[in-house]
């Protein structure tokens, strides 16, 4: 039997856009190869989780009429980063279009936008990626193996 190798699969899924009544809108789908984004998706995630940290240091709404100066622009940069960090992911999972498309569905509300689609990144994404991480190591893993076995047999 000949040795046989392939190519990883992709995550082929797609993310359906409804209106208030439940009527499909759009399709976004995503096409990715998880085991080229896997340290990417973790890097853009923890950047999202960096935002929601610093977000959640601001004063609160009742406390913004006290706000200083800075710390308006402090909040200003935090709801900026936080969105931009979301648009990072969603490009790296939808694409450049398919991220228009869902800001513009939204009307660029990130924080309603991230709590409706988060669920769908961590629940159908993340899980494919971590699956082919862990597909990775183990290949990595027999491979060390076999080397390791091929060179006692040498000696």
């Amino acid at each position: 039997m000949a040795y046989q190798v392939g190519r990883s699969r992709k995550i082929r899924e797609s993310l359906e856009l409804v209106d208030d009544n439940g009527n499909v809108v759009t399709t976004v789908y995503t096409d990715i190869d998880a085991d080229k984004i896997a340290k990417e998706f973790n890097k853009r995630v923890n950047a999202i989780i960096r935002a929601e940290i610093a977000a959640k240091s601001l004063p609160k709404s009742g406390e913004i009429t006290a706000m200083t100066t800075e710390q308006a622009e402090a909040a200003n940069a935090s709801v900026q980063s936080y969105g931009e960090a979301v648009i990072n992911l969603f490009q790296l999972i939808f694409g450049d279009e398919g991220t228009q498309t869902i800001l513009d569905f939204y009307d660029n509300a990130y924080f309603e936008m991230s709590m409706q689609v988060f669920p769908f990144i961590l629940d159908v994404v993340k899980p494919r990626i971590e699956d082919s991480v862990r597909k990775m190591q183990e290949r990595a893993k027999q491979n060390y193996e076999i080397g390791r076995a091929s060179c006692r047999e040498r000696v």
